[in-house]
């Protein structure tokens, strides 16, 4: 990536046309290329502390486009998965704002982690995103997505964070009864608890 701070890279994809996505993390400033929006130029420059982004790449490794979103505190993106039609859903963990396209989350309280999940079409433009949390220490670790397009996450959790959306409202985590609980939670297309 080129720069002269920190940047990680914490999980990729690869998709049925071969394009490659990954995600990580970035302090600084760095050379991720590809196309890069209006409101967001090029290279990439973390707003204070880590910011999350997402990368891809096409199969022959050309940058096709990237995105980084965070505010002063710290944000990172964790995970990575591709769905049959090229559209990538990104989860990760943040403290104060992010801003994954027209949506702005903002964690339960700037001090602590909240989770996050942003779905994003084949050329980089938001479809759709949410956060989770309760004040407490969220983390979203890893995922997959299903056949159907539904994104299995995994990670692990202080307090009770609710994934409930209506129609579903079943999907509150039981607080965590160590210093830390795992978790497992099936979301659909649309973002909404299954």
């Amino acid at each position: 990536l080129n720069g002269g701070s920190d940047q990680i890279v914490d999980a990729l994809a690869i998709g049925p046309s071969g394009s490659i996505a990954f995600v990580g993390s970035l302090e600084g400033s760095a050379d991720l290329d590809g196309e890069c929006p209006p409101n967001d130029p090029c290279p990439r420059s973390s707003a204070g502390e880590n910011d999350a982004f997402v990368a891809m790449l096409a199969s022959d490794g050309k940058p096709l486009w990237s995105l980084r979103f965070g505010d002063m505190k710290e944000q990172s993106a964790a995970g990575v998965a591709m769905d049959d039609k090229d559209n990538t859903t990104v989860i990760g963990s943040f403290k104060g704002t992010i801003k994954p396209g027209s949506d702005l989350l903002s964690s339960a309280d700037e001090s602590t982690y909240d989770m996050f999940i942003a779905r994003f079409d084949p050329s980089g433009n938001h479809q759709a995103s949410r956060n989770f949390g309760d004040g407490k220490d969220q983390y979203a670790q890893d995922m997959v997505l299903d056949n159907a397009g539904n994104a299995i996450v995994v990670g692990y959790y202080q307090g009770a964070p609710d994934f409930s959306t209506p129609p579903n409202t079943n999907c509150a985590l039981p607080s965590a009864n160590g210093a830390f609980d795992i978790f497992v939670v099936k979301l659909g297309p649309d973002l909404s608890c299954l």
